[in-house]
This record gives structure tokens, C-alpha cells and sequence, in this order.
């Protein structure tokens, strides 16, 4: 009997996970089968890939704590009893090492993250020898294209070509461009011929540690300020360097609270108000009907409820239960019989009715009094413009210096950091805010994928994933509180500096690049773009993609609305196989995490022990499709 030829490119975590299910499936089927396994990665980082190197710097840290880190697919899908062992999880690795430094709460390395998902892919790959009939093979090459033969798939390397019956893509989707934004092309454009360096893919550079070991006492502009940008910043923390940082709300994300909803999170965690299946289902059809993607505006039609349940969410702790169930009973009512019994566009006037039944309650005095209590929202200058209607609840706790000016910012956001600090510490529970930020944007992140998985509203999605997921990044996927403290203590000491744009302007004379700042000319060495583009729109330095576009296999995920081409991703099916320029789908090929963002909306987390991620349901249809 032939044996079947899978292939998977790209060493990370979704290839750890693709094996683990892949042999339990295997286990599961028929252990006799032939298989012969080829796995491919250019740096031979098989486990961890780029993304979490073991050559990281130990204070590149992963963004999750400890015991929310899983290595595989247990307990959702699970070995036979004789392999119970190779069930370990992360916490259950750190004390198998005798790791003494990591605790469940800790925030692990993204290094050590790595040694572990390296230990677990080389124990599948030992069951998977002993214990069944699949050959596999390591592939230390760089794949640069993939072209078909019949039904076969030729995968390209720069020394040979092999042939597969079957390929899963996990190759992650960092492999920006220069060109993929006017921002990047304005700033390749200025530091063209000259000494200052501009840096767009700074995660291939971050396990580089030569390449870290030149910054010193050097002045360096980093653009963005999330989570990607504060690798940037660890890195160069301890170099004698002054960093410029530029982003369009001069806000780092907010500090990670401690997780009280561990212990239960079925019992603790928030169960959508508004956003419930129903409601999700009738959003969903609407969006994705043909005759209204002109009609449609996202503002009007979906923020509104978003701004609804996170409001609501919040002055549930202050507020009566009576008044609160009360105004959520009427709220809801609204909502569907605007829904079901007509087509209504423009849902704003809601949020406006609640935001002006919180402002009434304010006016008379009837909220609960841990309202204001050390509580930055019930400031008087926060309430002030609230209550003269410049604006709501909801810009408020998207943009909590929304209302201090460009003298005044640095002092507003140092107290607002110390005050976010303190409300991570208390926990997700404790915390109103946290509560209501963890609540919305991660409790029930599940309701976003439903509604925004295989979008036929590129309009409706581009404006979400440009204007509204910059919020949920801010407030619920921030770093430690730790790394918070040290980001507040280099703004403080003037390591770094936050511009506006209104606040500079880059100067070029001669080979020479200068930040022209409140008539300060700063020399400036290196241009850092730390923004991390996850949802592509621009292919031009991914060789793997270029290919399987420029060979018919697939092409993008893009339309045309409004005389206006939006591009997302690429297109694929629901069960994220690509589909080509006619509309053919390969079925032979899929597309995993990372690579199938776009289509797919939030399928690239990963995995977790407590809770049931895409990517996992994703890779057990692949398995079974292929065994």
C-alpha cells in the first residue's frame, strides 16, 4: 500500500497542534495506515517557531499567564489511556523542569514558551514512530512556492521539489512589506539614502541578539504603541536609549488584571446582555446580504450594541438590580422589535437612550457610592463633558484621555497609569472597569468570531478591524501589570517620549534623518514600524502566497464597494481550503491560524486548557479530512 504524503509548512505552535491531532486521530482511525509525514521549516525552529523562539530575550514575554497556556488539545480531545502522559500542559512542564521562578500566575517568557512546545512536538514525534505506521521526515528548506501537478501538490524548495497528496499552511503571517501601508511608504521614502535605518519586520530581528547589542545611547522612533512595540522597548530598555513613541492615541495597551474567574470560569465569566446567538444570527444575516453592503454602516448598526453591552456591563456594579434589569428589559425590547419587525439601519438612538438614562441617574445622585470612590470615571473632569453631552460613557472608557490637551497629557497619563496599575491588581471581578473590558472583549469574543467568520461585508469588517479592534487590543489584550509599571516608569524618567503627530515633523539634511519638535532638532537613528499586521492586505514579501496566487491556487479575499477595492486576507472556504480565480476550491490544501485570518476572524489564539479554541476545531476537521 502507497502511503499518503502530508505535508505542513511552518515550525510553530500550530504545527505542535496539527501533529498532537493529527497522531490522535491516527490512534483513533486505524494506527496501521501508511502515512509519510513532511514537515517543513526554513530555520529548522521545529515547535516554536520565529514567533516564540528559544533565542528570544527572557524579557520578550508571552502575552498570557501561565495557567491559561495549554500545549496541545487536551482535555478536548485526548489520547488513549497509555499516553496520558504526553497530556501535560504547561504548568505540568515548568514542574516537571523544576521551573521555580514560573508560578500559574506568572507571565512566562515567550522563550520558555518555546522550549516547551519544542519538548512537546519531539515527544509526539516519538509516539508517532513507535506506535504507528507514519514515516516522517524533518525538511530543513524554505519553501518558495507550491504549484499542482494533476491532484498532487509540488512544494518548491531551493534545492528540490516534492510531491504531497496533502498540505496544511501554518506558517503564520508576518511576512510584511515595506509598501503595505502609505505610513510604511512614506517612511521608506524618507530614510531612502540615508544613515537612519527603518526596520518593518521586527519580528524575524527578535531573537537576534547581535542585532539588539548595537543600540546604545542612540535615539530611536518606534511607530505604535502595542503590545509588538513594547517588545521593541524591552529590548532596548537597557541600552542607554531614548525612544520616540508615535501612535494615533499615544496609548500603550492597558495592564492585563489578575484572573479571578479562573478558578470558575463558566460560573464567573460574563454571558453576553445583548449580544446573544439571536441577536447575532439576525446581525449576521443583515450584513452579509448583497442589496445593503452600500447601506450599511457599522457606526450606526453594530457599535451601538457593542457600546451597549459594555456600558451596561459597567454601572452593573453601581447601579440598582431593579433600575438595572429594568433598563436592559426595555433595551432589548427596542432592539428586536426594530430588528424583526422592519429593517432599521441606524441603531445609535439605543446607546443614546441609555447614555442619557446614566447621565439622569448621575444629575440626581443614584448611584451606588462606590462610584466614586478612587474611580477615574467619576472625576469631575471626566463627568464635566459627559454631562454637557461633548461625550459619552463609551469615548470615555475607550479613550480615557480623551479630554486632556497636548500640555497637560504627560501628567494625566502618568496618574491614569498609576490608577490602571491598581485596578489590574484588584482583578477582573473586583475592578468594574477590568470586569466590563475582560467582559465584553474577551468573555464573549466567541459572539465577534460568529459574526464576523466568512464575512461576505468587506466594508462592514474593514471598518471593524481598522477602527474597533485597536480597542479591544488596548483594553483587554494589554501586557502584564508588570510591564505596564515599567512602561510608566520610562515615560516618567523621559526614556520615552509620546508624540502626536500635530507635535513633530522629520527633517532630512543630507544623509542625516531629525525629529523637529518644539523647535528641537533630535537626531534620529533607527525607525522601528511596530505595528503588527495580522489581517493582510498586502502579499508582496510572501513568496509561499505570491506563488499559489501566481499559479492559480488562490487568490484574494477582496471586493469592490463604492468605487472603493477592499482587501482582506485571502479567500477560502468555510473549511479554509483556497479558492482560485474561478471559483475552484482546493481541497487538498488548508490554510491554518494566522494565514486564514481574513476570511476567518480570530482563529489564530492559541490553545488554551480551559477553553475550546478555533484553531483546535479547525485542525481535528483537517485531520479527519485527511486520514
Amino acid at each position: 500500500m502507497i502511503a499518503k504524503k502530508i505535508a505542513i509548512i511552518g515550525g510553530g505552535p500550530n504545527s505542535v497542534y496539527a501533529i498532537e491531532i493529527f497522531l490522535k486521530t491516527v490512534l483513533k482511525k486505524n494506527k496501521k495506515k501508511k502515512f509519510k509525514l513532511l514537515l517543513f521549516d526554513s530555520k529548522g525552529d521545529f515547535g516554536y517557531g520565529n514567533t516564540h523562539s528559544i533565542n528570544l530575550d527572557k524579557n520578550i514575554l508571552l502575552n498570557r499567564i501561565a495557567h491559561q497556556i495549554s500545549l496541545g488539545s487536551y482535555p478536548f480531545f485526548k489520547f488513549p489511556k497509555k499516553f496520558k502522559k504526553y497530556e501535560y500542559n504547561f504548568m505540568e512542564w515548568v514542574k516537571n523542569k523544576k521551573i521555580k521562578s514560573i508560578n500559574k500566575e506568572s507571565w512566562p517568557s515567550r522563550s520558555v514558551f518555546g522550549y516547551s512546545l519544542k519538548d512537546k512536538f519531539f515527544d509526539i514525534l516519538k509516539i508517532l514512530e513507535k506506535n504507528t505506521n507514519v514515516d516522517i521526515q524533518l525538511i530543513y528548506e524554505k519553501v518558495l512556492g507550491i504549484r499542482k501537478l494533476k491532484k498532487k501538490n509540488i512544494i518548491i524548495t531551493k534545492n528540490k521539489n516534492i510531491i504531497c497528496d496533502n498540505l496544511l499552511i501554518a506558517t503564520g503571517n508576518y511576512n510584511s512589506s515595506k509598501k503595505i501601508t502609505s505610513l510604511s511608504r512614506k517612511i521608506e521614502k524618507l530614510t531612502a539614502d540615508s544613515n537612519c535605518k527603518f526596520y518593518h519586520n521586527f519580528l524575524e530581528l527578535l531573537p537576534n541578539k547581535n542585532f539588539w547589542d548595537r543600540f546604545n545611547n542612540t535615539n530611536v522612533v518606534v511607530y505604535g504603541t502595542g503590545v509588538s512595540s513594547i517588545d521593541i522597548i524591552s529590548m532596548l530598555q537597557r541600552k542607554k536609549t531614548k525612544v520616540y513613541s508615535i501612535s494615533r492615541s499615544s496609548l500603550f495597551p492597558f495592564a492585563r488584571p489578575f484572573n479571578q474567574k479562573i478558578s470558575d470560569p463558566e460560573r464567573h465569566e460574563h454571558k453576553p446582555i445583548f449580544l446573544k446567538d439571536e441577536l447575532i444570527q439576525i446581525l449576521k444575516k443583515t450584513i452579509n446580504k448583497y442589496q445593503y453592503k452600500k447601506e450599511l454602516n457599522f457606526e450606526k448598526f453594530i457599535n451601538p450594541l457593542i457600546k451597549l453591552e459594555f456600558c451596561t456591563l459597567y454601572f452593573s456594579h453601581f447601579l440598582d438590580d431593579e433600575i438595572f434589569k429594568e433598563k436592559v428589559k426595555f433595551l432589548k425590547k427596542k432592539i428586536f422589535q426594530d430588528l424583526k419587525s422592519k429593517t432599521v439601519f441606524d441603531l445609535s438612538y439605543l446607546y443614546d437612550d441609555l447614555n442619557y438614562f446614566l447621565v439622569k441617574l448621575i444629575k440626581k445622585n443614584n448611584l451606588k457610592n462606590k462610584f466614586y470612590n478612587g474611580n477615574w470615571f467619576s472625576k469631575k473632569e471626566i463627568l464635566k463633558p459627559i454631562l454637557e453631552k461633548k461625550y459619552t460613557f463609551y469615548d470615555l472608557f475607550t479613550n480615557p484621555l480623551i479630554t486632556s490637551n497636548s500640555i497637560n497629557f504627560k501628567k494625566d497619563y502618568l496618574k491614569f497609569l498609576k490608577w490602571d496599575i491598581k485596578e489590574a491588581q484588584k482583578g477582573n471581578i473586583d475592578s468594574a472597569y477590568k470586569n466590563a473590558c475582560d467582559g465584553v472583549w474577551r468573555d464573549i469574543r466567541q459572539q465577534f468570531t460568529k459574526l464576523f467568520d466568512n464575512c461576505d461585508n468587506l466594508k462592514i469588517l474593514n471598518y471593524f478591524l481598522t477602527n474597533i479592534m485597536s480597542i479591544h487590543n488596548k483594553l483587554c489584550d494589554g501586557p502584564s501589570v508588570d510591564s505596564i509599571i515599567i512602561i510608566r516608569k520610562l515615560i516618567k524618567e523621559k526614556k520615552i517620549e509620546l508624540l502626536r503627530k500635530s507635535e513633530f515633523n522629520f527633517l532630512k539634511k543630507g544623509k542625516e534623518i531629525y525629529l523637529n519638535q518644539k523647535n528641537k532638532k533630535i537626531k534620529i537613528n533607527t525607525i522601528f514600524y511596530g505595528l503588527a499586521d495580522l489581517y493582510k492586505k498586502d502579499y508582496k514579501n510572501d513568496l509561499l502566497i505570491n506563488s499559489m496566487y501566481k499559479n492559480n491556487i488562490v487568490t484574494y479575499n477582496e471586493q469592490n464597494i463604492n468605487n472603493r477595492k477592499i482587501r482582506i486576507g485571502l479567500r477560502i472556504n468555510r473549511d479554509q481550503s483556497p479558492i482560485n480565480r474561478y471559483n475552484k476550491i482546493d481541497k487538498s490544501i488548508r490554510l491554518i491560524g494566522p494565514t486564514s485570518e481574513g476570511r476567518k476572524f480570530f482563529h489564530h489564539t492559541l490553545s488554551r486548557p480551559d477553553k475550546l479554541q478555533f484553531c483546535l476545531t479547525d485542525l481535528l476537521s483537517w485531520a479527519n479530512s485527511v486520514v
